[in-house]
């Protein structure tokens, strides 16, 4: 019998019992080639009017099993048609086996058999793999060879468009997380929305520069997105040639996670379709590129898919499994080209066979998760692989994102210029106020200004407290710190924090160590005993170190600006607003407003009494 039409697994049904499935059958010493034309070639057959090129057949190595491999092919230009299940069943294998595998190129085709499914293990992500090689490309997975499955950073047309693909459960934002931790290794700054919140996506958001989801927030990212290619189209013009690696700004990706649902939604879809369609279209002069992902992908509503899949060509693509029998086409919106691409089952190996379920041999064996196999699809090449493996946890435990982002922990943000102009348009906030509505007064009627005009959003100033010395002098009848005295004192941080000083100036208060107050007439001599206070709870990615650095700088410069901590301390834009809020909760800075940069409270002068104090009250080890 041909080699490749028998098939060997172990069963339940005895010890050391081995099940041999010869398909189809075959009188004895039929050949291959006679397999091939009676089955396969033939019209209706599984590759119609395909010829074999050559036969090889592999050792397993390594963890690779052993394989055959058929080169077929078609008439010169003819192009190949693959039925995937007609092929299954001429070598009698079941599709959620994954032992079949088959790539098809022009007018040839090459199949490959193995003896067991050859993508069972994940391979862990490194920051090595999801480096750039001298090709511009980095590792997102194993292919079903054993090789690197490699994807293109830029297309072949200059861009930084992608698309991914693949329903809920099949990897899809792990994907995502070797994506995002790949750009930010080459240097890219990276935007990521989502239509709802999800815990693992906020786990990535604090490697990135900004992430969020809904449609307000992808409207505003967008809406600073069009800004940015004017602000960009401006530095263009001063060095003299449009986005190249050697612009003096960064490469910007915005990731748009269930892009459908986004561009659905009634009262902001139509603008998050035409401001995507604008940077996907214009975004290569300005390194700016899109990355389209999905459940399956809609992209009617933008300029046209054609022109889309022109640009995509040759960057990434994944798709992952995909739902029912919705083909690769319809799935990516047309941006994965007529690639034929074989099914992917939910489970490795969960197959029942008629004839067990006939006899009534029960199985309780589920099958193995297919999580993160699929494609990488280049143009029309299409190649089966599985994506890497990193830790994103379903349970609260840590993840692993830590080992494949950039080892120092800088997060990538656009160039102070960027910032500052996008500042001054009103556009570099939390993004998670309403639009305005470009109304004078705001009020109703109207939607979202279009892109080519822009309303600054109004400043909902906050008021400020009153003077509350009365209360303090009424709490302080002995020796307390600062943090003591706010506990007790209903009233803002600052607020509290400027009566002191002024309690102290007038002589109401005795301040004998800093950060310690004590009526003006008490004995302070066991104020030295005193040791600091203990360790304050923190908001999550707040440590201690961190909220000092970003304390002096904003003491010293007197500058409360978001953008200025994210700028020098190379953190993310929440996390800079974190530690804005941080300070605030302590008396440094007063509330937000809009995009301004927060009013310093802290008096001049006063700025080492301040810190010390501050030190004082987290009560850990700090580095001076």
């Amino acid at each position: 019998m041909p080699t490749l039409a028998v098939s060997l697994r172990e069963t339940e049904h005895g010890p050391g019992r081995i099940q041999l499935t010869v398909a189809p059958t075959q009188e004895a010493g039929r050949s291959i080639d006679d397999l091939w034309s009676t089955l396969i070639s033939r019209p209706g057959g599984a590759i119609p009017g395909s010829s074999i090129v050559r036969v090889e057949r592999q050792p397993a190595q390594s963890q690779l099993p052993a394989r055959g491999m058929i080169l077929a092919a078609v008439e010169p230009g003819e192009e190949i048609r693959v039925n995937f299940g007609q092929l299954c069943s001429a070598f009698g294998v079941n599709i959620e086996e994954m032992r079949l595998v088959v790539e098809s190129r022009g007018n040839e085709a090459l199949v490959t058999l193995y003896e067991a499914a050859p993508l069972k293990v994940a391979r862990r992500a490194t920051r090595e793999l999801l480096t750039l090689d001298a090709y511009g490309r980095y590792t997102i997975g194993t292919a079903h060879d054993g090789s690197d499955a490699k994807v293109h950073m830029r297309s072949a047309s200059g861009t930084f468009h992608g698309f991914l693909v693949g329903v809920t459960g099949s990897g899809k934002t792990v994907s995502l997380a070797l994506m995002c931790a790949a750009w930010a290794l080459a240097g890219l700054a990276s935007w990521v929305t989502s239509a709802r919140p999800d815990a693992q996506m906020s786990a990535v958001g604090r490697h990135v520069d900004r992430q969020g989801s809904g449609p307000i927030f992808t409207w505003w990212l967008l809406k600073a997105a069009v800004a940015l290619m004017d602000v960009r189209g401006q530095m263009n013009t001063e060095v003299g040639h449009d986005y190249s690696p050697h612009s003096p700004y960064p490469a910007l990706t915005l990731v748009l996670d269930e892009f459908n649902s986004l561009t659905g939604d009634d009262l902001f879809g139509d603008e998050i379709a035409q401001m995507t369609d604008v940077l996907a279209r214009e975004g290569r002069k300005f390194g700016i590129g899109v990355t389209f992902a999905g459940q399956s992908l809609n992209l009617d509503k933008l300029g046209g898919s054609s022109s889309l899949r022109d640009q995509v060509q040759g960057g990434i693509g994944v798709v992952l499994r995909i739902t029912g029998s919705i083909a690769a086409r319809q799935a990516t919106g047309s941006l994965a080209g007529d690639t034929d691409l074989p099914p992917v089952p939910d489970r490795l190996g969960a197959h029942r066979s008629l004839m067990d379920r006939m006899l009534g041999t029960a199985t309780d064996v589920p099958g193995e998760t297919t999580q993160g196999m699929g494609h990488t699809v280049t143009g029309s090449d299409a190649t089966m692989m599985r994506t890497l493996y990193v830790h994103l946890p379903d349970d609260g435990s840590p993840d692993g994102l830590d080992d494949i982002f950039p080892a120092s922990g800088a997060i990538n943000t656009l160039t102070d210029r960027e910032i500052d102009a996008l500042s001054a348009l009103g556009l570099w906030h939390e993004w998670t106020m309403p639009p305005p509505t470009g109304k004078d007064d705001d009020g109703e009627g109207g939607g979202a200004t279009l892109i080519g005009a822009f309303t600054p959003p109004p400043a909902a100033r906050k008021p400020k407290k009153s003077s509350v010395k009365d209360k303090i002098l009424a709490v302080v009848d002995r020796e307390m710190t600062a943090k003591e005295v706010r506990e007790q004192v209903d009233a803002a941080a600052g607020t509290i924090r400027n009566a002191l000083s002024d309690l102290v100036i007038d002589g109401k208060l005795h301040q004998p160590q800093h950060g310690v107050y004590a009526p003006a007439s008490a004995d302070v001599s066991a104020a030295a005993e005193q040791g600091p206070a203990e360790g304050e709870q923190l908001p999550e990615g707040v440590d201690a170190e961190l909220l000092m650095l970003a304390a002096d700088l904003v003491v010293t410069t007197r500058f409360g600006s978001q953008s200025m901590l994210q700028r020098k301390l190379r953190v993310g834009f929440a996390l800079a607003g974190a530690l804005l809020d941080a300070l605030e909760e302590r008396g440094l800075v007063g509330p937000a407003d809009g995009s301004k940069a927060r009013e310093v409270l802290v008096p001049i002068g006063a700025d080492e009494d301040v810190l010390c104090e501050l030190r004082a009250d987290l009560g850990a080890v700090l580095q001076d």
